[in-house]
């Protein structure tokens, strides 16, 4: 019947197009529909004609189906590639699976620097995603000491490309606070500058810093202070000046803050407080800080920097800052204690604390202690035991107070 409706459709429009065509298979198909409506009454019993038309529309009706076949197909192929560009890479196989989102994200540092990472992953043995290109996964589950351990390797591995030989802590040389304590009440401890014999001295370990690095590459860190800016200055000579290197200031190597202007007098007295209240915890007033405030900011310059060894940036490192910044830092990097920080000396001016990479994990440790007379020690320098604070007393079990109730019956 529709073959009838579609031929007799033709014949009756045959000089008299559709006055509308549709762009798809689907609008010339209706087109074709209402022609056959408008021509049903002229249908004849031809049988030829029939034939033609029926098979028109079988034709169209494959073509549609094709068309549709070929629509699905290319979504899903749009789909799979899709997947494929913005599919994270596997993860390391010593990794807990809960540390994929960083290898996410570390893919996308990555290719921020792949210019850089592509000649460092070479000479690894690495593939593109920085993972090793020999490792398989193990067909054996890791235990939890194992996932641990895994991480900590994986961490290690991952600084041990920008992880620098030698890292050179210097106190600031000789300052005008140091031979002049009034000049405390008028002029902030920020601002002070160094003497003739400072800059002398940061000439010197300059020069010294200059003839162990030779030609590697050196970079600089200070304390934003006067005094160790300037120090850095006389220090850069030996390269040829201050245009010559490569230096950063952050603020988290500051000195201690023992306070705003500050009155001799004053400063003397809480001096002695300090001593009996702890070295280690004790806060100076007026906006001061404890040492354990200095250790909590250098807790967050230490992982910046850990965190910086990722990308090399230079063979050797020069922190330039203060005694006790250097000492709290120290502390903080060889995980010593309270009691070991209070044995080891104040640095003196412009003296230099050695740290190489030392043990099968390239653990950083002391090498050596250079004074700015060329004195060398092979250890961080101790206090005379009459100027040290007094050890922490901590009780062990036997030593605990005992509640009546423990008593026995007849001891008491």
């Amino acid at each position: 019947m529709l073959g009838f409706l579609l031929q007799a459709a033709l014949k009756q429009k045959r000089e008299e197009p559709p006055e509308q065509k549709g762009d798809t298979i689907l609008d010339k198909l209706q087109c074709l529909a209402e022609f056959a409506t408008s021509g049903a009454e002229s249908v004849q019993d031809d049988g030829a004609h029939r034939l033609l038309a029926l098979s028109i529309v079988t034709a169209l009706l494959l073509l549609t189906l094709l068309t549709l076949l070929a629509s699905a197909l290319t979504g899903c192929l749009t789909a799979l590639a899709l997947m494929k560009v913005f599919r994270p890479p596997p993860p390391h196989p010593h990794t807990h699976p809960e540390d994929f989102g960083h290898h996410h994200r570390r893919r996308h540092r990555h290719q921020q620097h792949h210019f850089l990472d592509r000649d460092w992953n070479s000479e690894l043995g690495r593939d593109k995603h920085g993972q090793d290109a020999l490792h398989t996964v193990p067909t054996d589950p890791l235990s939890e000491a194992d996932v641990e351990n895994a991480k900590h390797e994986d961490f290690w591995d991952r600084t041990a490309r920008g992880r620098p030989k030698t890292v050179f802590l210097v106190r600031h040389g000789e300052s005008q606070g140091n031979v002049d304590k009034n000049i405390y009440e008028t002029v902030p401890d920020h601002a002070l500058h160094l003497t003739a014999k400072g800059w002398d001295e940061a000439k010197h370990v300059g020069e010294h810093i200059r003839a162990r690095t030779g030609n590697d590459t050196v970079r600089f860190i200070c304390s934003p202070y006067t005094r160790t800016r300037e120090t850095l200055n006389g220090i850069a000579l030996a390269w040829g000046g201050q245009h010559a290197i490569n230096f950063v200031e952050d603020p988290r190597l500051r000195e201690q803050d023992f306070g705003n202007f500050q009155n001799p007098s004053e400063q003397s007295e809480m001096m002695k407080e300090r001593k009996r209240f702890g070295l280690f915890y004790y806060r100076f007033p007026h906006g001061g800080e404890s040492c354990a405030d200095v250790y909590d900011r250098l807790s967050t310059f230490l992982e910046s920097l850990y965190r910086s060894w990722e990308i090399p940036k230079a063979q050797h490192y020069v922190i330039v800052c203060h005694s006790i910044t250097a000492r709290v830092f120290l502390m903080r990097l060889l995980k010593a204690s309270v009691d070991e920080f209070y044995c080891w000396d104040s640095l003196t001016n412009c003296e230099m604390i050695v740290l190489t990479q030392q043990g099968p994990q390239r653990r950083f440790a002391v090498k050596e202690c250079v004074e700015a007379d060329g004195t060398v020690h092979s250890s961080m320098r101790r206090k005379d035991p009459s100027e040290m604070s007094l050890p922490r007393h901590i009780r062990s079990w036997e030593s605990r107070p005992i509640l009546p109730q423990e008593i026995p019956p007849g001891e008491g």
